[in-house]
């Protein structure tokens, strides 16, 4: 059904399965390409497994780690027609030419590490960058944690294995019919195996390092169900539900003030995930959320500042969707928010050209001494953890990148409106001790 040589069933979800995949590709000391937009759960298999990541694109909170102009920026203009001209922060993550620019730049680098699609179903044009990854003697690793359905439809983007990755982490519980905690690794048929050097022989040895020994077969069985589902039901079952978003989507451009991210809205060759209904509510995101679960009994997969996401599924009935559509229509009109006012900086502010740039690598940053600091008087600070705003689980700033004043503001703004940062403990961030 996904097109793999072989698929490990993962119990511990997607995490386990970044862990291994790094583990089968690189040891301590080797270089990775990485993707900014990568989840937390990536960043802690480079610190388990020495390996030294090279970052590529912007982060959502404007990280520089390649050259400016190199393409995607990591936002999206707002489409024509809404109340605003400024930028849409959804993290597309790099762009096709970022990769290639870092694939080029970096032969000596061991794999190419990257997340598609995101949690916006946002996913990168992959093709190209595959046969670049391999021509210079690397590996493509994907996390494809929330494309575990690409397979039931060509109205979905493609699924890296088709497009040439040798190892893909999918979550089954994300978007197929599979309990919470379940995941797949699969190997693609150019994985030509783990690379000489290594602690482990196979990718199902790195498995067991990071895996339970203790696998539950509930899980397991959800998993066989879900994928017995898939291949017999699935492409039936999304032909159905396609029908049904389209009318939903034009009903909400119709009949409510908000607007939902299109495939029209993204740069040429980016995909999206059709079953996302990513809901656009410029500065309101969290209270839209609140307002449909709270008012409406209705959950969304995730909220930020600016939307909100909701996975729509063949098991969704027409219920859901009018109950949906009659929520939004019932929204509100909110008054625009005053600006925010967040403490100022206590330090003296440090130079533009520094702000939120590495300082260090990785792994200095963390073996490094560290002490709490209150975000409040951060910046310019050397970052000893990651700090990341969840959901999506994209890190904000990862250790070695030095804190500036507007990433200070941002994270303090989110703190403020209800979005956990994770990596933060009682209002404290971990940084390199001063001296070092």
């Amino acid at each position: 059904h996904f097109g793999a040589v072989s698929s490990h069933f993962l119990v511990n979800g997607s995490t386990v399965g970044l862990l291994a995949m790094l583990q089968a590709v690189a040891g301590p000391g080797d270089e990775i390409l990485v993707g900014r937009d990568c989840h937390r759960s990536v960043l802690h298999a480079i610190q388990l497994t020495g390996a030294e990541p090279i970052f590529i694109g912007n982060c959502p909170d404007g990280a520089r780690t390649m050259p400016a102009g190199t393409g995607f920026d990591g936002t999206l203009p707002f489409p024509a027609g809404t109340d605003s001209d400024k930028s849409m922060p959804i993290p597309g993550g790099p762009s096709e030419a970022q990769f290639m620019h870092a694939i080029q730049n970096n032969p000596q680098a061991k794999a190419l590490l990257l997340t598609r699609p995101n949690y916006y179903g946002v996913a990168v044009p992959l093709e190209k960058i595959a046969f670049q990854v391999h021509a210079q003697g690397m590996v493509l690793l994907v996390d494809e944690a929330h494309g575990a359905h690409f397979n039931n439809s060509p109205l979905f983007p493609k699924p890296a294995l088709a497009c040439g990755a040798d190892l893909v982490v999918q979550s089954l519980h994300k978007t197929l019919p599979s309990p919470t905690q379940t995941a797949m690794l699969h190997e693609g048929v150019s994985w030509q195996g783990v690379r000489s050097g290594l602690s482990v022989s196979s990718v199902r040895e790195a498995i067991s390092l990071f895996q339970t020994t203790s696998p539950s077969y509930p899980l397991l069985a959800g998993m066989d169900a879900a994928i017995r589902w898939a291949s017999e039901s699935g492409r039936e079952a999304y032909r159905n539900l396609f029908l049904r978003l389209d009318a939903c989507r034009s009903d909400i451009e119709r009949e409510t003030r908000f607007h939902l991210l299109r495939a029209s809205d993204l740069p040429f060759g980016v995909d999206l995930d059709p079953t996302r209904l990513v809901i656009q509510a410029k500065n309101h995101g969290m209270q839209l959320e609140a307002w449909l679960r709270e008012k409406h009994g209705l959950f969304a997969e995730m909220a930020d500042l600016h939307q909100v996401v909701l996975i729509a599924t063949p098991f969704h009935d027409e219920a859901d969707f009018v109950a949906l559509i009659d929520a939004l229509r019932d929204v509100p009109l909110w008054e625009e928010e005053q600006a925010v006012h967040v403490q100022k900086c206590m330090e003296q502010p440090v130079e533009a050209d520094m702000m939120n740039v590495r300082v260090m690598s990785f792994h200095e940053a963390v073996r490094a001494r560290r002490e709490q600091v209150p975000l409040t008087v951060a910046n310019g600070r050397v970052s000893a953890r990651a700090v990341v705003p969840y959901p999506p689980g994209v890190a904000a700033i990862v250790p070695g990148e030095r804190y500036g004043a507007e990433l200070v503001s941002r994270l303090l703004e989110q703190e403020e409106k209800g979005i956990s940062l994770l990596g933060m403990e009682d209002g404290c961030v971990s940084c390199i001790m001063e001296g070092q």
